[in-house]
């Protein structure tokens, strides 16, 4: 876990990051509460069980992490993600049990600040809430794995060379740090960032990195 401090108001008077569950299993909508419950830098402060409640919560409630289950029976947890960006200041988690391909990769589209499988240790998820309330961005390993294997039909051509520049630019490094990291000349470097570009259908780093989080190629 990142050492670097809070954002200032979240352990304010002893507080931890707080945290609106939406799940629409009172299962787990429980379980989750009673686990927060005793973790000292996490503070539930509600739950919901559809994205209507959980839309009125993030208002009232003000959490610093809004953790999603993709799958809201009636409700989808990825279209809810783009409502509490627009609606609120809290970071958001989906949280899912799905491993299909299809369904990961609309997660991803929809650009949560964490994404997460249910398979997950207790201590994976606090320790991904507490980054995500830094200002990380958080996403499972796995989820990346299975979104690549996935994408055998519409996979983008991005070469081992390329898949690592992009890596890179991800981590905000020049072409001078990529060329050092990697081994290779400046000019080559060069060569491979319009080669990604290219690929992607972006003009910039920005865009790169991006579209590599949307399509799953970098974590």
């Amino acid at each position: 876990m990142s050492g670097q401090a809070l954002p200032r108001g979240i352990c304010e008077a002893g507080m931890g990051v707080r945290v609106l569950i939406v799940d629409d299993h009172p299962l787990i909508r429980e379980g989750f509460t009673d686990l927060f419950s005793v973790l000292p830098d996490i503070d539930p402060v509600g739950s919901a069980p559809t994205a209507a409640e959980a839309i009125d919560l993030v208002s009232r409630l003000r959490p610093d992490v809004t953790l999603i289950d993709l799958f809201l029976g009636a409700d989808d947890g990825a279209a809810l993600v783009d409502t509490v960006r627009q609606r609120s200041q809290s970071k958001t988690i989906l949280f899912t049990a799905s491993t299909d391909h299809h369904d990961l990769r609309r997660a991803v589209a929809a650009d949560p600040d964490g994404l997460l499988l249910k398979t997950v240790s207790v201590d994976q998820l606090a320790e991904a809430i507490l980054d995500v309330a830094r200002g990380a961005r958080v996403i499972d390993r796995n989820v990346v794995g299975l979104v690549r294997a996935g994408n055998d039909e519409d996979a983008v051509p991005l070469s081992e060379r390329e898949l690592e520049v992009l890596e890179c630019l991800a981590r905000g490094l020049t072409n001078r740090e990529i060329s050092r990291e990697l081994f290779i000349a400046q000019a080559t470097v060069k060569r491979h960032v319009e080669s990604v570009f290219d690929k992607l259908g972006v003009s910039d780093r920005a865009s790169a990195v991006a579209e590599g989080f949307r399509r799953g190629l970098v974590s």
